[in-house]
Formats: C-alpha cells, sequence, structure tokens
C-alpha cells in the first residue's frame, strides 16, 4: 500500500514537469505588433507552426539574421502548416519565413526560454499531495 502510494506521488511529481506542445498561428506576425512576434516557452517544449497560405518555417542562424532577414546559415524546419520543433537549450530561439516578403513584412517570431514557474509550482503542488498521500498511509 504505502509502495502504491510512493508511486503515485512519484507520477504526481514527475506530471507537474513534463513539456507542452504550443500551437503558434503563424500568420499573426502581419500585424508587426511585437505581442505576436514572441512567445515565451520551457526548454523541452514543442512548437507547432500553424498558418494559412504559402510560408514555410525557418529556424534562424541568429539575431542578426532574424533582424536583417538573411536566411544563410538557417535551417529549413518545414513548408507545411503543422510544422513543429522541441525547444532545448539557449535562452533565445529564432524563426521566419522566407517566402516573398514574408520576413520583412513581420512574419518571424522570436523564442524566449523562461523559467519552469508554471512547473515549479505545479511539482510543488503534486509534492505535496504525494507526501499527504504518504501521510495518511501510515496513519
Amino acid at each position: 500500500m504505502v509502495r502504491t502510494l510512493a508511486l503515485i506521488g512519484a507520477l504526481l511529481f514527475v506530471h507537474g514537469v513534463m513539456a507542452e506542445t504550443i500551437e503558434f498561428d503563424f500568420n499573426k506576425g502581419f500585424s508587426k505588433k511585437l505581442a505576436d512576434q514572441q512567445l515565451t516557452v520551457q526548454s523541452g517544449d514543442e512548437i507547432e507552426f500553424t498558418w494559412t497560405g504559402m510560408h514555410n518555417v525557418y529556424k534562424m542562424k541568429d539575431k542578426a539574421a532574424y533582424d536583417a532577414c538573411s536566411f544563410d546559415g538557417s535551417t529549413l524546419l518545414g513548408e507545411q502548416s503543422g510544422t513543429k520543433t522541441k525547444i532545448s537549450g539557449g535562452t533565445k530561439h529564432y524563426f521566419s519565413c522566407s517566402v516573398g516578403r514574408h520576413c520583412q513584412n513581420g512574419q518571424k517570431l522570436e523564442v524566449t526560454v523562461g523559467a519552469a514557474t508554471v512547473g515549479a509550482t505545479q511539482s510543488s503542488t503534486a509534492s505535496m499531495v504525494g507526501i499527504f498521500f504518504l501521510s495518511s498511509a501510515s496513519v
């Protein structure tokens, strides 16, 4: 019984730090609003780029390439809506579309890798639930 409750507590803890898939409407950048060109994620999260029309997604070489809309040394991730990429490491990642003047017209995304505040909160709550179960089992 105690082992089962310990396992439940461990599973709850792990659930709190699992990565997410975040759907991002890549057409939003055309608004040229900075908020529509930025996204904060956690390391390990996956971004799914969705759009209508003809577009592609490049992971830009660096910020200078992103700012200049220069695709030299950048990596094509996909040419169909639903293109996914996993974010790992680093603090900033840059993406854009190379079709026509889409990048110059705002179809770009700056991704910031943030602190795991949500996951940490979920993990703390899950740990507390696990501790409660373990305490209850020993009574």
